[in-house]
C-alpha cells in the first residue's frame, strides 16, 4: 500500500514521529533502562529505514507488521475496505491483521464497516425484519390479565434473592412476593397462593422466556386452571412494560 507511492514511506515515518503511541515505543527502544518490559519492547519493536515495525517471532515464524499511526488509520481502513471489495468487518479485519498493527484496530474496524455508506446501502438483510408491536386491548376485570417477571435483590436473613411481581393490567395493582429461587415450583407456589387463590385465575398470563416460565410443569400449571400462556418477544422488555416500569420504581 504504502510502497507504490515514491514518498509513502517518508510521509508515514513523519506521522509515526508525531503520533504520541509511536513515540512512546520510540522513547523505549532507546532506553538505557533494563526491565522486563523494556525487553519485551525492544524483541516486539523495530525500526527499518526509519518505520516502525512490530516483530512477531511466534512458532519460530517471524511476522512483520507496519505500526499504523492514529493520522493514517482512515488510509488504511478505505484501502482495505473501500477498495478490497467492501467486506465485512471480520474479513477486512483480517486483511488488516495480515500487515498492520495498532492497539484499537478491531474496534476502529467496527465502527468504520458499520459507518460504510456503501455497504448500507448495497447490502441486503439476511435476517427476518423484526415485526411492529401491537397494542393490548385494556381488560375491564381485574386480575383479568397478569403480567409477571423475577428481579435479583441481595440476600435476606430469610435466605430470600429474588422477587416474583405480578401486577393486574386493570387496576395495576402491584403484588410482590419474596423467593429464595425462580424454580418452577416456587413459581407455582407464588402463583397458586397469591394470585388465583386471592383473585381467582387469570385468563392471560403474560411472562417473559425465562426457562422457570416456558418448562412444561409451568404449562400445565397454566392449563390446569385455563389460563393463556403469552410469551413477550426475547430482547424486548417493552412488550411486557408494565411490569417491567412498575418493578423497579417500587422497590
Amino acid at each position: 500500500m504504502f510502497s507504490s507511492h515514491p514518498n509513502a514511506e517518508y510521509q508515514l515515518g513523519l506521522a509515526q514521529k508525531s503520533d504520541a503511541y509511536c513515540q512512546q515505543i520510540a522513547m523505549k527502544l532507546g532506553s538505557n533502562i533494563d526491565n522486563l518490559h523494556i525487553q519485551q519492547i525492544k524483541l516486539s519493536y523495530k525500526y527499518d529505514n526509519g518505520i516502525l515495525l512490530h516483530v512477531n517471532n511466534e512458532y519460530g515464524h517471524e511476522t512483520i507488521k507496519i505500526v499504523i499511526p492514529f493520522s493514517c488509520r482512515s488510509i488504511v481502513l478505505k484501502s482495505c475496505h473501500d477498495n478490497a471489495g467492501h467486506f465485512d468487518a471480520k474479513k477486512t479485519l483480517e486483511k488488516l491483521k495480515s500487515r498492520f498493527c495498532w492497539r484499537s484496530m478491531r474496534k476502529d474496524t467496527k465502527l468504520y464497516v458499520k459507518g460504510c455508506i456503501v455497504c448500507q446501502k448495497v447490502n441486503r438483510r439476511t435476517t427476518l425484519a423484526y415485526g411492529l408491536l401491537g397494542e393490548r386491548s385494556f381488560p375491564q376485570v381485574p386480575f383479568q390479565v397478569v403480567s409477571s417477571d423475577h428481579l435479583s435483590l441481595p440476600p435476606t436473613k430469610s435466605g430470600n434473592c429474588y422477587i416474583l411481581a405480578n401486577i393486574c393490567h386493570a387496576t395495576r395493582f402491584l403484588v410482590v412476593t419474596p423467593t429464595c429461587t425462580t424454580a418452577t415450583d416456587d413459581i407455582i407456589n407464588t402463583v397458586e397462593k397469591d394470585i388465583i387463590n386471592q383473585y381467582g385465575p387469570p385468563l392471560t398470563y403474560i411472562i417473559d422466556n425465562g426457562s422457570s416460565f416456558t418448562s412444561a410443569k409451568f404449562h400445565q400449571f397454566l392449563d390446569k386452571y385455563g389460563i393463556e400462556h403469552l410469551l413477550s418477544p426475547p430482547y424486548t422488555p417493552q412488550s411486557n412494560g408494565l411490569i417491567e416500569r412498575s418493578v423497579v420504581p417500587k422497590i
